[in-house]
């Protein structure tokens, strides 16, 4: 999903272009991309160990945030190039893709449920 993600972003909308320090197929970072899988399966299994609606929303906001501060960080680094796009649009997108993930966990009953408040 990160590659996808990375591709569809950089070669086909052009809003990300990644420009230095990794190798580069198809306008995807290899290496940065693939840092993201770790990430993926460590956001499942805290979602997945998380029993209270607050805490669904934290850790989606968590990792919302930790994808829009690696991103600020490329950008001050000259890693990656914003073209119509911000940082806030990141944080957006990555919480929209944690929530699809979350329903995800939840219709293939991968989570413990939440409980009442």
């Amino acid at each position: 999903m990160a590659l996808l993600l990375t591709y569809l972003m950089s070669s086909t909308f052009g809003f990300w272009k990644f420009v230095s320090g990794d190798i580069v197929v198809a306008g995807i970072p290899l290496f940065l991309a693939s840092t993201w899988f770790p990430l993926v399966i460590m956001y499942c299994y805290l979602v997945s160990k998380s029993r209270k609606v607050l805490q669904f929303i934290l850790v989606i906001a968590s990792f919302a945030f930790l994808a829009s501060a690696a991103h600020w960080y490329f950008l001050i680094t000259d890693i990656l190039i914003y073209s119509g796009w911000t940082v806030l649009y990141t944080f957006c997108l990555a919480a929209a893709i944690h929530t699809a993930l979350l329903y995800y966990l939840y219709v293939t009953n991968q989570l413990a449920g939440p409980s009442p408040a």
